[in-house]
C-alpha cells in the first residue's frame, strides 16, 4: 500500500478537488469579481457626469456670491481710493414744496410747542369733523390742518439701507 500511495498509483482526492472542483469555482469567481468590476466602473462614470454639472452650478453661484460681497466692500470702501470720489449734489429744483408732516412737528418739537399744538390740531379736526357729520359746515371753511410752503429745502428719501450725515475737509 505504501508502495502505491508514494508512486500516485491510486487517486488522490484532495489532488482531484483542486484541479476539478476548485478550479472551475475559483474561474467562475474571478468573472463574477470582473463582471461587477465592470458594472462598477459604468456605474462610477455615469455618477460623476449626473452630479459634475451640479457640483459646476454650486460653484458658479458660490463664485458669484464671493464676487458680489467683494464688490459691496469695494464699494463701501470707496473712500479709502485714491483715483475716485463720490460726490452728491443736493440742488434746488426751483418749485416750492409743501410742509411735511415730520417737518411740521419737527420744527415744534424744537420750539418746545409741540404738545400744545398737537392738542389745538386735534381740537380743531374734531371740530371740523362733527360739522361735516352734521352737515353744518359753512361755505368757505377751510381744512383745519394745512400744509404750507416749506421754506427750507427738503429732499425725500425713500427705501434707504444706510443713512449718514458727514462734514469732511476737502481732501484735494
Amino acid at each position: 500500500m505504501k508502495f502505491l500511495a508514494e508512486h500516485s498509483y491510486w487517486r488522490d482526492s484532495f489532488k482531484d478537488q483542486l484541479t476539478v472542483s476548485y478550479k472551475g469555482n475559483l474561474f467562475s469567481g474571478v468573472g463574477g469579481e470582473l463582471g461587477k468590476r465592470r458594472n462598477a466602473t459604468g456605474f462610477l462614470d455615469q455618477v460623476i457626469s449626473t452630479n459634475l454639472t451640479n457640483i459646476a452650478t454650486c460653484k458658479s453661484t458660490i463664485k458669484r456670491e464671493v464676487e458680489d460681497r467683494q464688490l459691496r466692500n469695494a464699494r463701501a470702501r470707496a473712500i479709502e481710493s485714491a483715483d475716485e470720489r463720490t460726490v452728491h449734489f443736493i440742488f434746488n429744483p426751483g418749485n416750492k414744496v409743501p410742509v411735511t408732516p415730520f417737518t411740521k412737528k419737527f420744527t415744534k418739537m424744537m420750539d418746545g410747542t409741540l404738545e400744545e399744538f398737537e392738542a389745538n390740531e386735534k381740537a380743531e379736526f374734531e371740530k371740523y369733523i362733527e360739522g361735516f357729520k352734521e352737515e353744518s359746515l359753512e361755505e368757505g371753511t377751510k381744512y383745519p390742518i394745512e400744509f404750507p410752503e416749506n421754506e427750507n429745502f427738503e429732499m425725500e428719501l425713500q427705501n434707504l439701507e444706510r443713512l449718514s450725515f458727514g462734514v469732511a475737509d476737502n481732501p484735494f
